[in-house]
């Protein structure tokens, strides 16, 4: 990152790498909403709440992998890739996942 000399970041310089950030939290609030904008290949949350698991995939929406619940309540497979939160607007995400998904990419869910 490079700041203006006042605190502001004023660019942010890409890493093409493999992230992983694995989250075991009761609250969204405890996680720093900065985690949430840029993209990883795997973010998994365990909770028993449907609620928590409509909001963490609207946040992870981005992400290569998001799995929730007791492995595996909803597990959503898409393609990982790099980049600003919305910089793949409209193209590899949980939004329209049924419009890309393949024999390489699935969505299993399973009803207890």
């Amino acid at each position: 990152m490079i700041e203006d000399g006042i605190g502001s970041i004023i660019t942010t310089m890409e890493v093409y790498a493999p992230v992983l950030f694995v989250h075991v939290v009761d609250e969204f609030s405890v996680i720093p909403m900065e985690y949430f904008k840029r993209s990883s290949l795997n973010n998994t949350i365990y909770s028993d709440y449907k609620k928590e698991t409509e909001q963490y995939i609207e946040y992870n929406k981005y992400s290569g992998n998001i799995s929730i619940g007791l492995p595996p309540d909803l597990r959503i497979d898409v393609l990982p890739f790099g980049g600003l939160y919305d910089e793949n607007e409209q193209k590899e995400s949980v939004e329209n996942i049924v419009e890309i998904v393949s024999h390489k990419q699935t969505i299993l869910e399973r009803e207890e």
